[in-house]
């Protein structure tokens, strides 16, 4: 554990108990450590800390006329708070709005504890208010601004109201790769435009979503009743800020593009709002969200470890990590943190010692999570055995002294060339045993390397309008080479003709990998390397070219 007092827990069956939450020394990381006969390791952390509830932001009170039976959207933006806040709309005589029906009007909660008020009444005008709840800390605290809504009474013959808007801070939604996510857009305005496809009719505002330097994705979104902008099977290039304005479609220019935008359907979890805002933020006229995707990280030792290592040999291990934002590596061997190993994706160790056995994990951790994967190094102290040939060089090395008759030391000159000569051999020596553990490994004893087979020609199945899962199989004859991974490559037919790698190495057993971040209607063809034990690799054939 880090950051806490330990005369603070206590620790009975392998669970931590903390009897004294002080205010900042029990805070921080806490983790576990099993061990075995092969060594020890630690479990993913679990993370401490007190709960906060910091004060809304500043604002601005705002007046919103509304003509009787329009609708709007009473928002405020959350303060910082961990946990997560719950926001709750006031309304007049401090009640507050549930889902249900009401003298005032019609009443839906969205998930950020904005509330929908449709069909309103006279009875609806007055004053409303929010407020954040900690149930963890046992408080709350109340927006230091308010919403007065006025209801009107339409004219007759007077144009219709134009949609308007709540003023506000820009938000920021996080949600995580291939979920679904919801924007929400606070407005206010007449009764609802009613939009009619051929099988069914949809009431909603009248407003139009738009992505800040981009475009909607296409096939994946929808603009539901609310006006709310539905986003499904979230990529990461799906990031940026989307801002909700007033559409001055028709009706039926409305209706297409609710056609075009419905083929999703069922809103996934993944979602999330921002724990708040901690400093002042400027208030903008048309609602804007940064959506920020994340993907939970992975982390993988590609180094095989299958054979004791020697004492005094050198030994690297690689780890491959990956995720949205980038995790922060950290190495741990027998449960120890490896502080100088931090932040890198290899752990090198010049010369082993039998100390240096045991279990070696590489955690990735960012905002989403965690992820570890585990390697066990085996030590050896076995000398390394000689041949009989150079066990005779060595004797006769020894004999090779020589005297002169009154016994004195030996020749300098002689000792100086003899050393040279017999280093040479020893040089040669040494060369013929690499060669022979080469071909013990990669070869046969004759010199033959032993065959490496190609992988299939994948089978291509599209998953989404960005993404496809390849498949393929190895020739196994049980006399080839080891593969130690697999590695993916893809080509877009146009503009560029060149071949780009995936980045994860896979496992020698993998035989499928999902290829995302493609672009809709493009065609590109895809093949499949095997890396084999001596570095060497061999590819698959090519795919014919396959249109998203």
């Amino acid at each position: 554990s880090s950051g806490h007092n330990s005369s603070g827990h206590s620790s009975g069956q392998g669970v931590p108990t903390v009897r004294r939450l002080g205010r900042h020394g029990n805070q921080g990381e806490y983790r576990c450590t099993a061990t075995t006969a092969s060594g020890s390791v630690v479990s993913q952390p679990a993370v401490l800390s007190l709960p906060v509830l910091e004060e809304f932001p500043p604002g601005e009170n705002q007046t919103v006329q509304v003509p009787q039976g329009g609708y709007v959207t009473l928002a405020c933006p959350a303060p910082y708070s961990l946990p997560q806040a719950e926001v709750l709309v006031v309304g007049p005589a401090g009640r507050t709005l549930w889902d249900g029906s009401s003298p005032a009007g019609d009443i839906q909660r969205l998930p950020s504890g904005a509330v929908v008020l449709s069909r309103l009444t006279t009875a609806a005008a007055g004053t409303y208010s929010c407020v954040a709840v900690n149930t963890a800390l046992g408080r709350n605290v109340t927006s230091p601004y308010v919403i007065n809504l006025v209801v009107t009474q339409p004219s007759a013959g007077a144009a219709p109201q134009p949609v308007g808007f709540l003023r506000g801070p820009r938000r920021s939604v996080r949600a995580v790769v291939e979920s679904s996510v919801t924007l929400e857009c606070p407005s206010y305005g007449p009764t609802w435009t009613t939009v009619s496809s051929d099988d069914h009719s949809v009431a909603r505002p009248r407003v139009v979503w738009s992505r800040d330097g981009g475009s909607l994705p296409p096939g994946r979104f929808r603009i539901d009743h609310l006006g709310n902008l539905v986003l499904h099977r979230l990529d990461i290039l799906d990031a940026g800020t989307y801002i909700c304005s007033e559409s001055h479609a028709s009706s039926l220019d409305l209706a297409h593009t609710q056609a075009d935008a419905a083929q999703g359907q069922g809103e996934g979890q993944g979602q999330g709002e921002s724990q708040g805002h901690r400093a002042a933020a400027v208030w903008v006229d048309h609602p804007q969200v940064l959506l920020q995707i994340i993907s939970a990280p992975v982390a993988r030792i590609i180094t095989p470890l299958e054979d004791a290592v020697a004492v005094g040999e050198a030994v690297r291990l690689d780890c491959f990590s990956g995720g949205h934002p980038a995790p922060e590596l950290a190495w741990y061997h027998n449960g120890r943190r490896l502080g100088h190993a931090d932040m890198s994706d290899q752990l090198v160790l010049p010369q082993v010692t039998l100390a240096d056995a045991g279990l070696y994990q590489c955690l990735a951790t960012n905002e989403v999570g965690s992820a570890q994967s585990v390697a066990r190094l085996r030590i050896t102290d076995m000398p390394v055995t000689r041949d009989e040939e150079e066990d005779e060089d060595l004797e006769g090395e020894k004999d090779e002294v020589k005297t002169t008759n009154n016994g004195a030391s030996v020749n300098r000159a002689n000792r100086r060339r003899d050393r040279k000569k017999n280093g040479r051999r020893r040089d040669m020596r040494l060369k013929e045993r690499r060669k022979k553990k080469n071909q013990q490994n990669f070869g046969y004893s004759d010199g033959r390397e032993k065959p490496k087979y190609a992988p299939s020609t994948p089978e291509v199945v599209q998953l989404s309008d960005r993404s496809v899962k390849l498949s393929w199989t190895v020739q196994d004859k049980g006399n080839g080479q080891t593969i130690r991974f697999f590695k993916v490559q893809y080509k877009e037919m146009a503009p560029q003709k060149t071949w780009k790698t995936c980045d994860p190495q896979l496992a020698f057993s993998t035989r499928d990998f999902e290829v995302n971040s493609l672009k809709p209607g493009a065609s590109y063809k895809f093949r499949v390397l095997a890396v084999y034990e001596d570095n060497d690799n061999r590819n698959s054939a090519s795919t014919d070219v396959f249109t998203l």
